[in-house]
């Protein structure tokens, strides 16, 4: 059986997939911070902006993880590290791409998982765009 971090994990990605960031809200904390490889974001509102300008470009876009390795993990806390994966349309043209990432979860009184931060760094490949 998954333990609550894990949990909070899979259904991030899954919210991520659904392109409604309403979804994305449901598992991250109000006041997340994101350290993306071209910028940071530190409101739900600049996040929000990232996700949705990311998944315009990004037609169809479908993100996963692979090589998840949980590096740390206590009673309220936990973190890991993977690689992501995104495959969708870019200008109509398939592509994808790969990075690292590192993920913060902090557990809270009502017993919720949620994502305080999370730092993407880009791997360029030969169709990353």
């Amino acid at each position: 059986m998954k333990m609550g971090y894990q949990t909070a994990l899979q259904q991030y990605i899954e919210a991520t997939n659904t392109h409604d960031f309403k979804q994305v809200a449901k598992v991250i904390d109000s006041e997340a911070v994101y350290w993306f490889s071209d910028r940071s974001c530190t409101t739900l509102e600049e996040i929000q902006a990232y996700f949705e300008q990311a998944w315009k470009i990004i037609e169809d876009e479908v993100y996963s993880a692979t090589d998840i390795e949980w590096i740390a993990v206590e009673p309220n806390a936990a973190v890991c590290l993977y690689t992501y994966h995104w495959k969708g349309k870019y200008q109509g043209e398939f592509a994808s791409g790969q990075g690292r990432a590192t993920n913060v979860f902090r557990k809270y009184e009502d017993g919720a998982w949620r994502l305080v931060h999370e730092h993407l760094s880009r791997v360029r490949t030969q169709t990353s765009v």
